[in-house]
Parts: structure tokens; sequence; C-alpha cells
């Protein structure tokens, strides 16, 4: 097999079939490689349907395909030893390496296994990354509960500190200058928590964006 430097392989996928059209997909969404066209004696083929929408060229005669243009790799995935022969012969002498239907399927085989594998690993590590948000989601509702209530308490101190310095007139002057600097602590305390409410929502939208595509990757 000759051995190829370029930022991109060219591939040509003879067959359109249910492995055709898999193949189709991975090799055209990767960087690596450029589908240059899609065969199928068929013209409704699965494969060639899906490389018409995305542009790429298709040909229902083996000849027209192979004469379009050369290319890096040929997948011949119709099963065919007939035609897998037949495309030896009209490549013999050049630099195009090919593929034949077996080592496709386990191409596809391998890309799929990976790919379940990638899909697995990284769902394992956003489920743990919920969860802790969701710890924490908890532990932050708990927390703005006590700090509310303390602030309750605290409202309370300050409205009785008000009536006891009223009753004190002059003499509970101070005192009264106290208790209106603790009420405004108070109300800066509850617009603090209400932030925080407000930032603890929005953690919670993403939460359950998080969980509602786990759901669609499980």
């Amino acid at each position: 097999m000759a051995t190829h430097h370029h930022s991109r392989f060219t591939i040509g996928i003879i067959g359109g079939g249910k492995v055709g059209v898999d193949l189709f997909e991975e090799f055209y969404q990767s960087s690596l490689t450029e589908v240059a066209y899609l065969v199928d004696i068929n013209p409704q083929a699965p494969g060639l349907l899906a490389a018409r929408k995305c542009g790429v060229p298709t040909f229902t005669n083996l000849d027209q395909a192979l004469s379009s243009r050369p290319v890096h790799y040929i997948l011949e995935v119709t099963g065919s030893q007939k035609v897998y022969q037949l495309v030896l012969e009209k490549t013999a002498g050049s630099d195009t390496s090919i593929i034949n239907s077996n080592m496709a399927y386990v191409i596809l085989g391998v890309i799929n296994e990976n790919s379940k594998k990638s899909r697995e690993h990284f769902v394992r590590d956003i489920s743990t990354i919920h969860g802790d948000i969701e710890k924490n989601l908890v532990q932050i509702d708990s927390l703005v509960d006590s700090i509310e209530s303390i602030t309750m308490e605290m409202r309370i101190l300050a409205l009785n500190a008000r009536i006891e310095a009223a009753r004190a007139g002059e003499v509970g002057k101070g005192f009264g200058v106290v208790a209106e600097q603790m009420t405004h602590a108070v109300d800066t305390v509850h617009d603090l928590t209400e932030k925080i409410v407000q930032v603890n929502t929005g953690v919670k939208t993403v939460a359950d964006k998080i969980e509602s595509s786990l759901k669609t990757l499980n």
C-alpha cells in the first residue's frame, strides 16, 4: 500500500446500502477525509440520497465514477467479489488503495465501538458533574433558608430595639441609630439573598438541560 502524506485523504465509496451510508456519514464528517464520490447501481440507494443531500457527486455507473477523479482510497462495500475484482482491474497501476467489504465492515465496527465508548465515558463524566451541581444546589437552598430565617429574627430584633429606643426617649437615641443600621443591614442581606436565589434558579435551569441531554444520549 502506498503511503500518502496529505492533509485530507480522498475517499471513493462503492455501494450505497446500510454500510455504505454509515461509512459515508463517518468519512464526510471527518476533517481528515473528503468523500469524492459514491457509487451504486440503484439511484435511490440510501447512500446516494445522503451524498446528494450533502452535494457529493454520485454515480450509478462504476466506470464514470472511477474516471471522475483519482482518489487515495476506494471502499468497495457491495460485498460482491465480482465488483471487487473489477475495481482492482480498473485501478491497476494507480496509487489508489482498495479496501474490500470485509475490511470496511471492520473499520465501521471499530468506529462504532469507539464512538460508543467515547459516548459512555462522556455520559459518565457529565453525570458526575450533574450530580455535584444537584448536591450544591441543595446546599445553597438550605443556606438561603438559614439566611432568611436569621434576617427575619434580625428584623424582629431591630423592630423591638426601635420600640425600646422610642420608649427610652432622649437616652435611647443611640440605641435607635443602631436599630436603624441593623434594619439597613437586614435589607442588604435580603437583597443579596434574592440575587443568590436568581443565580440558583439559573443553575437549576442548566442542570435540567444537562439532565435532558443525558437522557437523549443514554
